[in-house]
């Protein structure tokens, strides 16, 4: 079997430390990944 990847690039107008911000703070990351309006849970 072949292995298969998927990879996908982004440019972001923002600085490397902003970025880190946003992907290790739960807040800020719901806020980049537009956090659901209702739960499931």
């Amino acid at each position: 079997m072949t292995k298969r990847i998927i990879r996908k690039s982004i440019f972001l107008n923002a600085d490397r430390q902003t970025v880190w911000a946003y992907l290790n703070d739960p807040d800020k990351l719901a806020i980049w990944f537009h956090a659901p309006k209702n739960s499931f849970y």
